[in-house]
């Protein structure tokens, strides 16, 4: 969350904190119509987590909104994200996956990079640190030169090196 407030920060940039909760038909509606619960429903602890992180935003300067569905979580975050709002980019955390699940499934992260239009960055709480070093891997055609400046952008806003990756393909032939 540091480097999306660090990113927002810089480029005078709204954050919209998204969260979905992904819970059965029965337990939703149980959740909608149960108005006389004296406990907390998720969706009310939810909603104040949310808030907290608006909290944090607006405490250093950022704009913040929050947006909370129940879904499938990429499903939900891909329509938000190619919906009437245009989000220059989506930041978001993954859970740790056994590889065999994450092959037969996928992952929200892998969903959402084919088909959002805006670049994803996946962030893994675990591994949390400073990014000091981005790579982009480029053909160095002309249909790669947004990702180029978003890269550069990005790597100015938050003081990190770029380091851009080309690689040629030398027939053995020519060898």
């Amino acid at each position: 969350m540091n480097e999306a407030l660090q990113l927002a920060a810089t480029w005078g940039s709204a954050v919209t904190f998204f969260s979905v909760l992904e819970i059965s038909v029965q337990s939703q509606s149980l959740i909608e119509h149960d108005y006389e619960n004296i406990f907390k429903t998720v969706e009310d602890i939810a909603s104040e987590v949310l808030t907290g992180l608006i909290d944090t935003a607006n405490r250093q300067g950022i704009p913040a909104e929050s947006i909370l569905r129940f879904g499938t979580a990429w499903d939900e975050i891909a329509k938000e994200a190619v919906g009437a709002r245009l989000y220059d980019l989506v930041i978001v955390g993954c859970r740790s996956r056994t590889r065999a699940k994450q092959f037969l499934f996928g992952t929200t992260a892998q969903k959402l990079m084919r088909v959002v239009s805006c670049p994803v960055w996946i962030a893994r709480p675990a591994n949390s640190r400073d990014v000091r070093d981005i790579a982009i891997a480029t053909d160095l055609s002309i249909a790669c030169q947004p990702v180029f400046h978003f890269a550069v952008t990005v790597a100015r806003a938050i003081n990190a090196r770029l380091h851009v990756l080309h690689v040629l393909e030398i027939p053995i032939s020519v060898i």
